[in-house]
């Protein structure tokens, strides 16, 4: 199987949030971009939702490969339609013929994966990526319950392959960024508590993110 990964040349049309500074060097196999805490999420995302993959598809655009991914949503936190059944997310990187390429620290999602994604605004071609690539995916993981019962929804992240920059001293906060500091404080978080935090930034006074919330789908 012939696997590209690199990271990529980057155009006018990818996300200048997520990536802002993806052009600066950092450790092998590894894509160096802004630290972003549950705050700096959940400020600077246009979409946060709850979401099950239900679909992925891989396709050739211009000698690229991208996958496509279909979320049935069952709770929109910020943006979008309230009343949205359906997310579809375009993302760089897939395996079609024999081909793979991918973008270090691009979360990849398994159609059944339940998934809280933090998007950023569409980009020229009218894609959304997650904020801070991975940063920006927190995977669900429903505990199993007594005598066959589901037990409690808890979140945790899956960050790989990023070296994090603190952005407020321009230096590189991590240069492996399997554990970043803020992750001890969401991993094992009860996906209910997890989303009250998202919430309650969204209505912290001053805010300007408070009027962009939706409702739940659930």
């Amino acid at each position: 199987m012939k696997q590209d990964r690199h990271r990529p040349t980057w155009s006018p049309t990818l996300p200048l949030l997520a990536l802002a500074f993806a052009m600066l060097a950092g450790p092998a196999g590894a894509t160096t971009v802004a630290r972003f805490d549950i705050e700096d999420l959940t400020h600077n995302a246009a979409c946060v939702f709850v979401g099950t993959c239900v679909q992925s598809e891989v396709s050739s655009i211009e000698g690229q490969l991208y996958t496509k991914y279909q979320f049935a949503v069952s709770e929109i936190i910020k943006g979008g339609d309230p009343a949205q059944r359906r997310i579809e997310v375009l993302l760089p990187g897939g395996e079609m013929g024999g081909r793979m390429q991918r973008i270090a620290g691009m979360p990849e999602f398994v159609p059944g994966t339940e998934t809280v994604l933090f998007l950023t605004e569409h980009n020229a071609a009218g894609h959304a990526w997650p904020v801070g690539l991975s940063q920006g995916a927190f995977f669900v993981r429903r505990e199993p319950g007594g005598n066959g019962a589901q037990g409690p929804a808890i979140v945790y992240s899956r960050i790989s392959e990023l070296n994090l920059l603190n952005t407020l001293d321009g230096v590189s906060a991590a240069k492996s960024s399997m554990h970043p500091p803020s992750t001890p404080l969401i991993d094992g978080m009860a996906l209910d508590d997890f989303l009250s935090r998202v919430r309650s930034i969204l209505n912290e006074p001053g805010s300007a993110d408070g009027s962009s919330q939706g409702t739940s789908a659930r």
